[in-house]
């Protein structure tokens, strides 16, 4: 576009230089040179060449570092697109911050999603959450009704008012949506130990001018409790133990029944740490349609109040039991979160017979002094707290810092596989994982559990009758090879073809692959 020579020299010039650089030049003036020469802003040229010519750029990628960095990378993508694959069956964790202490570059700090059937939990909130949750293929911040803090330090509560404004921003435009005003929007419930109101009363006092998200807040007391009070958008109450320092703190008889409990657990001189545990009610049966059916009952909503077991009234006057019609219940499903703690057995007549724990593993058996000091606990301590409370599966987390992905002999890294190697033999199962941000780990029913070993039966069972019918076809297939062994030498080639596609043995191969279709 009548650009001049001199111009277009510029332009091939620059489009030679790798990343575009000009050579003794310095930034501003080397920027004027383009305007001038070639009349369009300098970022058009410079674009990223897929071989960097800056040697340090190199080095670095070359580097063990950066080798590891893009592993981890591509490890959280792969985590992320499996996670989000995954199906929902109604209790579900998500890990957002596995860290201890402060976040890494692949580690943040504590925070664990907790996703039920009508609604979602989120224990600690380290800052980073808000982020991380956002990320996250399987965990939104938009169903997220409660908040339970497990102590005051930082790497636990740093990004507390960042979640509550990020939840209260998304029911206000939810609510702006529905035509809803969003006074009426419900508070956001937070439990936690003493001194939570403080720290939230300071940060939405100077942080928010005082218009802050609506929150309800309750702090679980050892003392008889204080009278409740009100300060611009916070409602704060108190809630003591019970005498065995149990703080019966949710009890939820609603359409998905469960209750949430804590005790205190020791981790440092002048602070404790909450255990918290959330279980589910028994569940009823499965409902008999069948027996139903014959009793002349026709399907519709009438079956819904049968199956939660109520004594229902027929169109022609005759009262049914609707546990009756039922078959046997199945325990609900129980989850125990410990963390923290140099010491964690107060905490295991919470945690009695739990599906899943997660436990402090910040340090591996050979620090268990400095973990100690530091009020942390080893991943053997885990293990043997996992079998002493009959849990099914153990979960690791609140990892140091100091531990990689991997146990590393050419650099002296200990990696957090060393971790679950000590919780499986103290814990005396295999069922152990150590957690990374964005894991998540669904939490099965009893029903659940047995189709699982009812299909893992089935399995077993089909391959055994596979790896016979294949032990029969080989016999067969010798017996018709010995009777052929006998033929002229001039016709052993047709005869090889002719008895393959005629023998019994290929019959039974045919058999076989209609028979591994079916199973």
């Amino acid at each position: 576009h009548g650009t001049t020579m001199a111009s277009t020299r510029a332009v091939r010039f620059l489009r030679w230089l790798p990343q575009g650089r000009l050579p003794s030049l310095a930034s501003e003036a080397k920027n004027k040179f383009i305007v001038r020469h070639v009349g369009v802003a300098p970022r058009r040229f410079f674009r990223r060449s897929s071989s960097p010519n800056i040697g340090r750029i190199d080095k670095y990628q070359e580097s063990l570092h950066g080798k590891r960095q893009r592993e981890n990378r591509v490890r959280l993508r792969e985590a992320r697109r499996m996670n989000k694959k995954a199906h929902f069956g109604g209790m579900e964790v998500v890990f957002l911050g596995t860290s201890a202490t402060r976040p890494s570059a692949f580690r943040n700090c504590t925070a664990i999603g907790v996703k039920l059937e009508t609604e979602s939990y989120l224990f600690d909130c380290g800052e980073g959450a808000q982020l991380q949750a956002m990320k996250s293929e399987r965990f939104s911040l938009s169903s997220v009704s409660t908040i339970f803090i497990t102590h005051m330090h930082g790497d636990h509560v740093f990004g507390l008012l960042g979640v509550l404004c990020e939840v209260q921003m998304i029911a206000v435009d939810l609510a702006k949506k529905i035509g809803q005003h969003p006074r009426n929007i419900r508070p956001i419930r937070v439990f936690g130990p003493p001194g939570i109101a403080d720290f939230l009363k300071v940060l939405m006092t100077t942080a928010t001018d005082g218009r802050g998200p609506s929150v309800d807040i309750c702090e679980l007391v050892q003392t008889s409790p204080k009278a409740p009070y009100s300060q611009g958008n916070m409602n704060v109450r108190q809630l003591q133990c019970d005498q065995k320092g149990v703080w019966h703190i949710i009890q939820d008889k609603g359409e998905c029944p469960k209750t949430v409990k804590a005790v205190l657990i020791p981790h440092k001189p002048e602070m404790s740490t909450l255990a918290y545990a959330v279980e589910e009610e028994r569940s009823l049966g499965t409902l008999d349609v069948d027996k139903l059916n014959k009793l002349g009952v026709p399907p519709g909503p009438i079956y819904k109040e049968i199956k939660k077991g109520k004594t229902v009234t027929l169109p022609n006057g005759q009262k049914i039991d609707g546990k009756d019609f039922l078959g046997p219940s199945s325990a609900g499903r129980k989850l125990a979160i410990v963390l923290d703690t140099y010491d964690s057995s107060p905490a295991l007549e919470l945690a009695q017979d739990a599906d899943l724990v997660i436990h402090d593993s910040t340090f591996h058996s050979e620090m268990a002094k400095e973990a100690y000091d530091k009020g942390h606990s080893t991943s053997a301590q885990a293990g043997v707290f996992a079998r002493e409370a009959g849990a099914q599966n153990l979960a690791l987390t609140h990892f140091s810092n100091r531990y990689g992905y991997e146990t590393n002999h050419l650099t002296n890294m200990i990696g957090v596989d060393v971790h679950v190697e000590e919780a499986v033999e103290a814990f005396g199962s295999e069922s152990v994982v150590a957690a990374e941000d964005f894991m998540s780990i669904p939490i099965i029913r009893e029903s659940g559990k047995r189709l699982l070993a009812e299909a893992r039966e089935a399995q077993k069972r089909a391959e055994a009758m596979i790896e016979e019918e294949k032990r029969i076809a080989a016999l067969e297939d010798q017996s018709a090879g010995g009777k052929r062994a006998d033929a002229a030498d001039d016709e052993r080639g047709n005869n090889k073809k002719k008895s393959k596609k005629g023998s019994k043995g290929v019959g039974k191969r045919i058999d076989l692959k209609q028979r591994i279709e079916s199973l």
